[in-house]
């Protein structure tokens, strides 16, 4: 018996990103039916589409998103070989967006946030055809200013959190602008206290806590910002059960956006190198904030979010069960100690054919007793991760 396609008749008004097109039209003679037949991966197809000038069209909702489905359910629409270049692209010009607009800020100039949304809007584009690609890019760590790869890490981060929770598209806009401006305030701070290579007197840390409020009013004086924007500038640092700062908000007092926000913001400090603190590795960084549910986060959102990355995100430096090592290049949120794996090392770390495991695939004997047994710095091996996913 042949399978029955779930075909269905929209309003082009109800078109979005995610969604499987297969033809659309009304197949009268003024506007004939025209096959699409794949998923829309960005919004600029989706105005293309619009300005078609036909009034309906039909989606496959087995193969794409439905109506009423959230777009951050849908799998993976783009290969992470194909996405993965396209991303460090994506990463570059967001960097480069961020050391202007901040270059603009420290200098006492003139800016607009709603400048920063295009670059978003890339991001968000980029982690619905494959989230695991832009993941991988906030694991590598280059020698950029932490200020500068922090906020665009916590931006990326926060689109795919957002994404994984199913926001609305503006509200994952939304969130990744907070991302990318939630430190702004630090721009308004000495540098001796910014870039000490060490830990601060008490003194100093008290300066430095002013980064948030700081931010806040940089961030306020800014046209049609949104309010739940400028609360996650002014609470990241605001703790669930109350022993943040500014004002020591807590629990369901603390806006939404800042609670999502805080989870991103602490797990990329965690894996970064800071001049007071080594970097630890994801699987690190989790256990620590894990331990914090209820106390400094939601528990809820520390789950999710570890959910959304993986035990081991996409980009990490593993060493198998066999002795093999590989690169994480997929995530599993169904069974988050089993990601895929791109085996590129021997266990004598010597380069081998490179060969991709879905170590979730129970079914394939090969792979059904392959476990990973640590994550490692790719640092301390001299390890290129992205030339090895390439």
């Amino acid at each position: 018996m042949p399978i029955e396609r779930m075909i269905k008749k929209i309003h082009i008004d109800a078109l979005r990103v995610g969604m499987f097109v297969d033809r659309y039209g009304s197949g009268s003679f003024d506007s004939p039916l025209a096959m699409f037949q794949r998923i829309v991966r960005d919004n600029n197809e989706v105005r293309m589409l619009r300005r078609s000038g036909v009034d309906w069209i039909y989606i496959d909702t087995d193969k794409g998103v439905d109506v009423h489905e959230s777009m951050g359910t849908y799998a993976r629409k783009v290969a992470f070989s194909d996405e993965v270049s396209v991303a460090a692209k994506l990463y570059r010009h967001t960097l480069n967006h961020v050391h202007e607009v901040f270059a603009r800020i420290k200098d006492g100039g003139d800016f607009n946030h709603h400048d920063s949304e295009d670059v978003v809007e890339g991001l968000v584009e980029s982690v619905h055809r494959n989230d695991a690609a832009g993941i991988c890019l906030t694991q590598l760590r280059g020698r950029d200013d932490y200020t500068y790869t922090h906020s665009v890490n916590v931006g990326l981060l926060s689109v795919v959190f957002g994404v994984s929770l199913g926001l609305e598209h503006a509200e994952v806009i939304r969130l990744g602008l907070a991302g990318i401006y939630h430190d702004i305030g630090k721009l308004r701070l000495p540098n001796e206290i910014i870039a000490k290579p060490g830990r601060l007197t008490p003194s100093e840390y008290r300066i430095a806590q002013t980064h948030a409020l700081e931010g806040y009013r940089i961030m306020a004086e800014q046209a049609d910002i949104h309010p739940d924007l400028l609360s996650a500038v002014a609470e990241h640092h605001e703790r669930y059960d109350g022993s943040g700062y500014p004002r020591a908000i807590h629990g369901a007092g603390l806006n939404r956006f800042a609670r999502l926000l805080s989870v991103v913001d602490v797990f990329d400090a965690l894996t970064s190198d800071r001049p007071y603190a080594k970097a630890k590795t994801p699987s690190e960084a989790f256990r620590v904030m894990y331990s914090a549910r209820g106390k400094s986060f939601e528990p809820q959102y520390v789950e999710r979010f570890i959910k959304a990355m993986g035990i081991y995100p996409p980009g990490s430096f593993v060493r198998l069960n066999t002795g093999s090592y590989g690169v994480v290049c997929g995530s599993n949120s169904a069974q988050p100690l089993r990601p895929q794996v791109k085996v590129v090392y021997d266990r004598k770390l010597r380069q081998c054919q490179s060969e991709v495991l879905d170590l979730s695939d129970f079914n394939t004997a090969q792979n059904d007793k392959v476990e990973i047994t640590e994550a490692l710095d790719p640092g301390e091996y001299r390890i290129d991760i992205m030339r090895l996913l390439s």
